[in-house]
């Protein structure tokens, strides 16, 4: 497994462990690096005292990302007349 320490934009992460009674917790981080979002990570799991380092072998970072699509208005009505055919049929796209 490898770890990324490639620069990317501020993103919202949550960083989790599972502990010893095997319950996952969690808390959510912004960073630009997945090392910068396993410290900020940890720095505030100490902080709130869930745990110590001892029991602890690997933090789990997921980057939190959103897609947006614009959807054209006549696309859309196009797809909605069509009876529930394919949006691709719908919209004339080949």
């Amino acid at each position: 497994m490898s770890v990324a320490t490639v620069s990317m934009p501020i993103r919202e992460c949550q960083v989790s462990f599972v502990d010893q009674r095997g319950i996952r917790h969690s808390v959510a981080v912004y960073a630009s690096t997945v090392l910068e979002a396993a410290a900020a990570g940890l720095k505030q799991i100490r902080e709130t005292e869930m745990i110590g380092d001892d029991g602890v072998e690997d933090l789990t970072v997921d980057i939190q990302s959103t897609t947006s699509h614009k959807v054209p208005l006549f696309k859309l009505k196009a797809w909605l007349e069509s009876s529930g055919r394919d949006p691709l049929h719908a919209t004339g796209s080949p």
